[in-house]
């Protein structure tokens, strides 16, 4: 009943939520001439969405830290038997730091580090792991570089807004692009999931893209191993993108790193990594070298 309750109330804020970028507003606009035309304009209306949206996030991830905290309190009677899983509790919280990406960094970013993949074929697809409000695979689908831009999410009431943000995107900016005389090649689709990285369905839908990104920046030991194996099911010369943290993983080549800002008004180190090629025969000799050093350790 009461995580009934708390459903509710995320719906209930999620009503509040008011977004005033109307398409009419933004075509008048961007019919008005001067430096409010054409791509720039586009770019007008996507910061204007995301200011928007900024102070509703923080608000709702405070509620969703709060009612992680009344479940831990819930807890505390059985805290001496279960000591483990609390700390295990707190590590996992810690990894829900919310950190948003900037749009014009990012955008050049995207832009620039998509051309890696091998192929650089047209029908490229972006994927965001913890996609929270949605502004990466916005922003993905701004560079029109992919046929393809989404994300999951964990957190219910992140997904609603993300939701909110991919309607916007198709009900605004989707048109100004097509009005503009940008170099646009393809459309975009995008969508947003509310579920867990790792659940199979989840894993099966990213590891047929081309462009993953996670921001991994408080992620434990344990779960970047996950992650590594994971995403080793990529296909040979796609781009993995993570905050910091290397994967932990032989079957990627580090092949670049950025610094990029995020929200938070700092930067931190984006490192770009490539599924290299698998040589033919590979998986046996390591496998005969893995015999080979039990053998010596007998």
């Amino acid at each position: 009943d009461d995580d009934d309750d708390d459903d509710d109330t995320v719906e209930m804020m999620m009503e509040d939520v008011c977004f005033d970028c109307t398409p009419d507003g933004f075509r008048r606009r961007e019919e008005s001439g001067g430096e409010g035309r054409g791509e720039m304009a586009t770019f007008d209306a996507s910061r204007a969405i995301f200011e928007q949206i900024r102070p509703e996030v923080m608000r709702l991830m405070a509620f969703e830290e709060i009612r992680e905290m009344e479940r831990e309190e819930e807890e505390e009677e059985e805290e001496s038997r279960q000591k483990g899983r609390r700390r295990s509790r707190r590590k996992s919280r810690n990894n829900f730091v919310y950190g948003e990406v900037v749009l014009e960094p990012f955008f050049e970013f995207v832009s620039r580090s998509s051309e890696l993949c091998t192929p650089t074929k047209e029908t490229k697809k972006y994927y965001d792991l913890g996609s929270g409000s949605g502004k990466s695979v916005f922003i993905a689908a701004l560079t029109g570089k992919f046929s393809f831009a989404g994300g999951c999410e964990i957190l219910k009431c992140l997904h609603g807004v993300a939701t909110t943000v991919v309607e916007d995107y198709k009900q605004i900016i989707e048109p100004m692009m097509k009005r503009s005389n940008s170099n646009r090649k393809m459309k975009t689709e995008l969508r947003v999931d509310l579920n867990d990285i790792f659940s199979p369905e989840c894993v099966r839908m990213w590891s047929q893209c081309e462009y993953v990104f996670c921001n991994c920046l408080t992620w434990e030991d344990e779960q970047m191993e996950s992650l590594a194996r994971a995403a080793e099911r990529l296909k040979e010369g796609s781009i993995f993108v993570t905050v910091l943290l290397p994967l932990p993983s032989d079957k990627f080549e580090v092949i670049a790193e950025e610094e990029c800002l995020f929200s938070w008004g700092g930067k931190a180190p984006l490192v770009v990594h490539k599924k290299r090629r698998q040589l033919e025969g590979e998986n046996d000799l390591l496998a005969s070298l893995g015999k080979m050093n039990n053998w010596r350790r007998e």
